[in-house]
């Protein structure tokens, strides 16, 4: 029980790690993101949220995360 434990918890720790380097790489690539205000519901297809970014005056949009939010491209 307590390896199983071990191992959940190294595994969340990485996918943590993991949100956090892509994040701090698309802050230095120059990429800005920003929550959608008018997606509702999991963001299941990146092209939905493309859209509905689009309609908001971004550029476009991708599921993005763990929590799959809908985050629009500036």
């Amino acid at each position: 029980m307590e390896r199983k434990t071990l191992s959940f918890t190294f595994m969340l720790f990485l996918l943590l790690v993991a949100d956090v380097s892509v994040k701090t790489s698309e802050a230095l690539l120059g990429r800005c993101k920003v929550k959608s205000n008018r997606f509702n519901g999991p963001c299941l297809t990146d092209t939905h949220c493309s859209t509905v970014c689009r309609g908001e005056g971004y550029k476009g949009g991708d599921c993005h995360g763990f929590r799959r939010r809908c985050m629009c491209l500036c």
